[in-house]
């Protein structure tokens, strides 16, 4: 229940026994009456009363309704187990949440009832109805094992237009609300005491929109260390960023620009191999002074090179007289690389290039994708003849990787 707050206090100051008068309590306050003006002070104080109560039942009303979150509805027919079904459950604004009620109807000649419901997300809480989900007039089967289909996104409807009937399974979904902007998926499955191996697997789908969007879903890495800029848009009027961070830590958020009705994000992707999805906080103000808030918004970050050194970083010591040090390299799947024509050099620190009689690199394939690789680099002992980096790279340079020596 929402609390209400006094703009002031009303003080219980001691009075002293008056005999044969009564006392009146309003609020925590008492009024003590006299013979005098008895009749006027109380029908004040009972008026005083009728006020406040009133005044208290509007602020009630008005804050529980501001509070209570959008309810919605939607209908499946249960006509095969197992079965899974996307629902569209429409659109909610970032920050908001909404309640659900999904009506189960069976289409398979017989009740069904509910014996348990899961989610894949804490932010989904749900509540089954205990009465039984009754037959359509025209009956199929009895529940039969089949193939898991997946059915066309059903979207909700006005909650009016759909009156569960007698005896229908309910569930009563409500989502916590979200600050990730985009289209969001959070899966159920209910188990029927009839068919306890053969679930409903229901995928609940979700738009939330926000005040802030980025173009693009995503950008290609051409080479680690170099500089992205995001673009953005604002979709309402007297927004100003104040903080962007990088959620997940797969890029390193350099800084932003911004004007009236678009913005530009700078980072430093930490990522050189694969795709990574990133999410960044950002954290807003808006004009005339209504407080600060934040939305995260998804981006994923692509590289193009299908070579990795894994770590990119790998120690290298002195030992029976040459330089050693191990690593991994890694191939995408699906890279169009021939290891054999790989060519490989190692290189000092001031750039120049060792010859390639003073070393010797082993490598050797451990999977499909893996290769392990051993270095040898014959040189005196001494910080100025430690190498500096191995670069590995194809014939047209079109495809490369770098690993990097430290000292332990």
């Amino acid at each position: 229940m929402p609390r209400l707050r006094a703009s002031h206090r009303l003080r219980a100051d001691p009075l002293p026994r008056v005999n044969n008068d009564r006392l009146i309590v309003v609020g925590s306050r008492k009024v003590a009456l006299g013979g005098i003006g008895r009749t006027t002070l109380a029908l004040e104080a009972m008026l005083l009363i009728a006020v406040t109560s009133m005044v208290m039942a509007l602020v009630v009303f008005s804050d529980a309704s501001a509070a209570a979150p959008e309810n919605r509805s939607l209908v499946v027919s249960v006509d095969r187990l197992p079965q899974r079904t996307i629902l569209d459950a429409g659109r909610v604004s970032a920050g908001d949440g909404f309640q659900l009620s999904i009506l189960l109807r069976s289409e398979l000649g017989q009740p069904l009832s509910i014996r348990s419901v899961s989610s894949d997300c804490g932010c989904l809480k749900v509540e089954a109805d205990p009465g039984e989900s009754r037959p359509s007039e025209s009956p199929h089967a009895e529940p039969q094992e089949s193939q898991p289909q997946e059915s066309q996104p059903q979207k909700s409807q006005p909650e009016e237009t759909q009156s569960p009937h007698r005896g229908s399974a309910v569930l009563r979904v409500q989502l916590a609300p979200s600050h990730k902007v985009g289209r969001i998926r959070r899966n159920l499955r209910v188990v029927f005491d009839q068919a306890p191996t053969l679930p409903l697997d229901l995928g609940l789908d979700t738009l939330v929109d926000g005040p802030l969007r980025f173009e693009s879903s995503g950008a290609s890495i051409e080479s680690p260390g170099d500089t992205i800029t995001i673009a953005g848009v604002k979709r309402d009027d007297g927004i100003d960023l104040l903080e962007c961070e990088a959620l997940r830590g797969c890029c390193e958020v350099l800084g932003f620009e911004q004007t009236a009705d678009r913005f530009l994000l700078r980072i430093r992707p930490l990522v050189s191999f694969g795709s990574a999805r990133e999410l960044f906080r950002i954290r807003f103000g808006r004009s005339g002074g209504r407080g600060r808030t934040f939305v995260d918004l998804p981006f994923e970050l692509r590289s193009i090179s299908p070579l990795r050194f894994f770590p990119s970083i790998a120690p290298i010591r002195f030992e029976e007289g040459a330089w050693r040090s191990a690593a991994k390299l890694v191939l995408a799947p699906d890279a169009n690389v021939d290891v054999d024509r790989l060519e490989l050099s190692i290189e000092r620190k001031d750039g120049s290039v060792v010859k390639p009689d003073q070393y010797r690199v082993n490598l050797l394939q451990t999977s499909v994708v893996l290769y392990s690789i051993d270095v040898e680099y014959f040189a005196a002992d001494g910080e100025s003849n430690r190498p500096a980096r191995l670069r590995i790279a194809d014939a047209n340079e079109e495809h490369s990787a770098t690993l990097h020596f430290s000292t332990p």
